[in-house]
């Protein structure tokens, strides 16, 4: 699955609350690793998973956008498999 963005701009990417969303979404994906290890039922597992590739795609959606130079032309953004 790859996350494409198509109404956030580099620039939003950049903002304040978008650094203080990553930071939420860090945590959130550190508390559903810590949750994925304890025993669960196998439905319960595979929606956690879920949850935490989702949120890998939008983490290396805010590295990409931190990467990327500000001097040159921009494609689109775009996650990748993590």
């Amino acid at each position: 699955m790859t996350l494409e963005v198509n109404h956030l701009t580099r620039e939003d990417l950049r903002s304040r609350t978008w650094e203080h969303l990553i930071a939420e979404m860090a945590d959130r994906m550190a508390a559903l690793r810590i949750e994925n290890d304890s025993f669960s039922d196998h439905d319960t597992t595979t929606k956690r998973r879920g949850r935490i590739a989702e949120l890998k795609e939008w983490l290396a959606l805010a590295e990409q956008a931190q990467r990327s130079d500000d001097s040159g032309p921009y494609g689109p953004l775009a996650s990748f498999r993590p």
